[in-house]
């Protein structure tokens, strides 16, 4: 009996779902310039087939930012 409880619990815990977000309302209050900047915003949901690279970044230009960066700090 409890390893029947404990399927279903961990059945519970890493079931994931695809989220569709569309028709968006638009920004009522924002002016011109601020609607143009939402609307170009570009998004970048690139999700890692293993997990151990999540933290890597997704391209060449991002590396070029980090090394960038991290000789700015020294």
């Amino acid at each position: 009996m409890g390893e029947t409880s404990n399927t279903n619990t961990y059945r519970r815990l890493f079931t994931s779902k695809v989220y569709r977000f569309e028709n968006f309302l638009e920004p009522k209050n924002a002016t011109e310039v601020e609607q143009e900047e939402f609307y170009s915003k570009l998004h970048d949901f690139c999700i890692p087939d293993d997990l151990d690279d999540i933290n890597k970044p997704n391209n060449q230009e991002n590396d070029t930012l980090i090394e960038s960066n991290n000789s700015e700090a020294m």
